[in-house]
């Protein structure tokens, strides 16, 4: 989907929600940002800095993503973990780990190998929340989310939005991308914008969109009457 006349503003400490149709334009924004490639016009800034100027690798450094499917290593929790920082080349101690998982809600008492258990004994909500603390042990000033809630089911997705919500008030700027409108209609704190063939269209609170009765309430809608597994 080709991004035309798109100005978004994502403040440090808060969650930027971006809704929308499917191949509206929301995931080619989550590439650019992480320069997968490079826009023909226009400039994305990070703290005034085109990103373009930055190195790659220390752009990236800053950055986390967290994706609809959880891409884990066939080895454990810990090493899963931990591979958020040993790919920057530095030693993860057992304590950062542990706040990792703690933050990310990983209850590791519940595995009777503990941090040793293989990912591949987790579920689906499990491996989500693995990949959420391999993405936070790294302190990212930016954390991007792409429908990490897709395959989840309910309890499992506003477990997740829960950690994303604590990550924005810690200072971080998190850009979550989702169709799971419920899990943020009680969340005003939740700045949304709607995309549409490529622009922003609409933006706002969840209450001040759905007053508006436009397309963000026209999704809500449809979430509403289908259940909250419904696909734009």
């Amino acid at each position: 989907m080709v991004l035309e006349n798109l100005n978004l503003e994502c403040k440090q400490g808060e969650m930027t929600v971006l809704v929308g149709g499917s191949g509206s334009g929301k995931s080619t924004l989550i590439s650019l940002l992480e320069r997968f490639y490079a826009p023909l016009s226009g400039r994305i800034l990070l703290n005034n800095r085109d990103i373009t100027t930055f190195n790659l690798r220390c752009l990236r450094s800053k950055i986390s993503l967290v994706e609809q499917e959880p891409i884990l290593f066939n080895t454990t929790i810990r090493e899963n973990i931990a591979y958020g920082i040993e790919e920057d080349q530095r030693t993860v101690t057992d304590k950062e780990s542990r706040d990792a998982a703690r933050i990310a809600n990983i209850d590791i008492s519940k595995f009777s190998e503990g941090y040793n258990t293989p990912c591949n004994q987790l579920s689906t909500g499990e491996k989500q929340r693995v990949a959420c603390a391999r993405a936070i042990i790294r302190r990212p000033q930016i954390l991007l989310l792409d429908e990490p809630t897709a395959a989840l089911d309910s309890l499992s997705a506003e477990t997740v939005h829960n950690f994303i919500r604590e990550q924005s008030k810690s200072g971080q700027t998190c850009l979550h991308i989702t169709h799971r409108l419920s899990t943020i209609q009680n969340d005003s704190s939740v700045q949304i914008a709607v995309v549409d063939y490529g622009q922003i269209c609409e933006q706002g609170t969840y209450t001040e969109l759905r007053e508006k009765q436009g397309i963000f309430y026209r999704l809500s809608t449809t979430e509403e009457k289908s259940g909250d597994n419904t696909k734009f």
